[in-house]
């Protein structure tokens, strides 16, 4: 048992003892070891716990109105569908799994490769007439065949029964991320492009209903806008509105001075057949809006791509903005304005997001789904007036002691940062945990580490170990070791003290009398019991100073522990050992013959010391987080394991390797407890 718990902490106090040694991620990262702090400005750490931390966004199952739900199911009883599920299957998947549509330019250039290719592979002879004809078949096999969606009233019901719930989840996250931001921002005025079943105006009344007093529904399909003003009015055509300020238009307000504080398109632009026609209807929604422009779309690489193309064209729109428009920057998800990362990347990705929601319980349709969506939020003003923390893009991995972190940094870089307490402080690691996918990590660099280089865009390695010179002026020196073996010959110079002032009394170390005290065998012949200390106070004094210690450090440890499972394992492993050292050394001074109040006291003092040990360790781990409380903590915790190397392989392996029975066994039990503990550091 001791054996186990000894070698499995040592195993990671080296491993923490490495943030000695300064940080050892690029120099560009947002969570940088040793550097990075929690951006407390609001003071949220003095009054929420961290697992309410100012960049936590993600939301619950969400639930429709329930008179959105009503009028939905009323719908769908009133004018059945056949083979609703089927068809509802069937139109998810096609808008999932669509593309956009193949730009002329583009065809004509594949066109023109594939008349070459042909011209250099068949036949020079043959007609003009047959070659156009063969083009056009490699065209058709090969070119994605985009097609305009008509919708009538019975697609429009399908597409209700299958989208709007999803529709409204993806676009209620999104009005969300502006409303935890930005909790004074009250508008009055919204204008959904391509409302289609009216989700967004629900979504928009769920979360400024207070505020807003006009929603303009754009859209051109009649079809659509007459089942969305059903499903307003309750699932009838002379009901009265659930939503007041509600107007249905099938085309944009003409006038230019027209504009809304809140502009949407969600799941519009991929409807429009070119890019000059996303361009031109993308300037116009811009035009229109005051502060907040929000896209939504599937989180596919369509969509994110179509977004993306959004992003760039508004941020280009800065520079022929009119005057009197304030320029625009990226609200969410993006912390910068700088091109994608994950585009820009090797393999390309997408910065997608997922929403649950329980849907409308039609009877196919009742268990909780996942909305997949990408999104993009451009607000008009001065993006010093946002936090720009990293964004979290993909699902967290938690595992013991450390998460797994892929985060977006207002650098423009994609980053997977390994987050730990140890080398991140106590806060920063708390705040990874409780997040997840979608949220962000209130964390920022000090000024005097810059996430970029003033000159180029792109840093040089020279200008980032100026950088960081500071903290990898510790790297040429293994710190770490050092503080361990210093733990190792502390205890090796108490073992050597008892010794001095018993030498002729005691045959083996403080420790080894303790936890041993008898008879030692080796094979052939035995030793007779080891002759007892004398009967002073002096040699008991000693003995109980080492195993102190020994005491001390192993409580420590377990105050250390950053998790509570790794708390309770090590504690559990710690109360077993030190029962038998305490039922050891109460047996030792009995049969020193002590007085009863002098063993009694040593008793109690030993006892005792593993409690002062934990508290030590709870008040390191619980200190404030920065560089003086990451090196008090990995001082200790280096002694601590140097202390366990010392009591591993000076007291315990020496006894059991003494006796030359089975020493292949015993060498094989070493090797497989290391091995395993070496795979469970790995694992944790």
């Amino acid at each position: 048992m001791a054996t186990t718990k000894e070698v499995k902490l040592l195993l990671t106090c080296c491993r923490s003892c490495r943030s000695l040694r300064g940080p050892q991620s690029r120099a560009f990262a947002a969570l940088v070891p040793g550097v990075s702090q929690v951006d407390n400005n609001s003071d949220f750490l003095g009054k929420k716990p961290h697992r309410k931390h100012p960049g936590i966004l993600r939301l619950p199952h969400l639930q429709l109105p329930q008179a959105l739900a009503n009028a939905a199911q009323l719908l769908l009883l009133e004018r059945p569908v056949r083979n609703i599920e089927k068809q509802v299957q069937a139109l998810t998947n096609y808008l999932w799994s669509r593309h956009l549509p193949v730009e002329p330019e583009e065809l004509q250039r594949r066109a023109a490769d594939l008349e070459k290719k042909f011209l250099e592979n068949q036949d020079s002879a043959q007609t003009e007439e047959r070659l156009h004809r063969a083009v056009l078949h490699a065209l058709r096999r090969t070119t994605y065949h985009w097609q305009k969606l008509s919708y009538n009233e019975e697609l429009g019901l399908i597409y209700m029964a299958g989208r709007l719930d999803g529709g409204f989840a993806a676009v209620f996250r999104a009005f969300h991320e502006i409303q935890a931001r930005i909790p004074d921002f009250q508008p009055q005025t919204l204008m959904d492009f391509g409302s289609g079943t009216g989700s967004v105006a629900w979504a928009a009344h769920s979360t400024w209903g207070q505020s807003l007093r006009e929603y303009v529904c754009v859209d051109s399909s009649a079809a659509m806008l007459g089942l969305a003003e059903k499903l307003l009015k309750g699932g009838s055509e002379s009901g009265k509105p659930c939503i007041p300020g509600v107007f249905f238009r099938q085309f944009l307000p003409v006038s230019p001075k027209v504009q809304f504080d809140v502009v949407v398109s969600a799941f519009a632009l991929n409807e429009l057949p070119s890019k000059a026609d996303r361009t031109k209807v993308l300037q116009n929604l811009w035009r229109k809006t005051s502060r907040f422009l929000v896209l939504v779309e599937n989180g596919t690489k369509a969509g994110h791509r179509l977004l993306m193309d959004a992003r760039n064209l508004v941020l280009q729109e800065k520079e022929t903005s009119p005057p009197d428009l304030e320029p625009g920057f990226v609200f969410a998800p993006c912390p910068h304005e700088l091109p994608c990362p994950q585009l820009t990347a090797s393999k390309s990705l997408v910065c997608s997001f997922s929403q649950a929601y329980h849907p409308i319980p039609f009877s196919w349709n009742k268990k909780p789904k996942e909305e997949i969506f990408s999104m993009v939020i451009l607000a008009r003003g001065s993006p010093k007036e946002t936090n720009r923390w990293p964004r979290i893009t993909q699902p967290v991995l938690k595992r013991p002691r450390h998460v797994h972190c892929h985060v977006c940094c207002p650098d423009g870089h994609m980053q997977h940062a390994v987050v730990t307490a140890r080398r991140h402080g106590r806060d920063v690691y708390r705040c990874a945990r409780v997040s997840s996918w979608g949220d962000l990590l209130p964390v920022t660099v000090p000024s005097e580490f810059p996430l970029s280089p003033a000159e180029d865009e792109e840093p040089t390695e020279r200008s980032r170990k100026g950088q960081f010179r500071q903290q990898r002026s510790y790297v040429e020196y293994p710190y770490g070791e050092l503080v361990i073996s210093l733990g190792f010959f502390f205890v090796f110079l108490l073992e050597s003290l008892a010794l001095q002032y018993c030498h002729g009394d005691a045959g083996g170390s403080a420790v080894q009398e303790e936890e041993w005290g008898g008879a030692h065998d080796f094979g052939i012949h035995k030793h007779p019991p080891v002759p007892l200390p004398s009967r002073g106070p002096l040699r008991t004094l000693v003995l109980l100073l080492s195993l102190s210690f020994h005491s001390v450090f192993e409580g420590l440890a377990v105050g250390l522990q950053t998790t509570v499972a790794a708390t309770i394992q090590l504690c559990v492993a710690v109360l077993a050992h030190k029962g038998l050292v305490v039922f050891s050394v109460g047996l030792r001074l009995l049969r020193i013959g002590i007085g009863s109040r002098w063993a009694l006291f040593c008793i109690l003092s030993l006892t005792l010391m593993s409690p002062v040990g934990l508290a030590l360790g709870m008040t390191v781990a619980e200190g404030a987080s920065g560089p003086g409380h990451r090196l008090a903590q990995a001082i200790l915790e280096g002694v601590a394991a140097g202390t366990f190397l010392y009591v591993t392989f000076l007291e315990i392996l020496p006894r059991e390797l003494a006796s030359p029975e089975a020493p292949l066994a015993k060498y094989g039990c070493v090797a497989v407890g290391f091995a395993f503990m070496a795979l469970i550091a790995l694992w944790a």
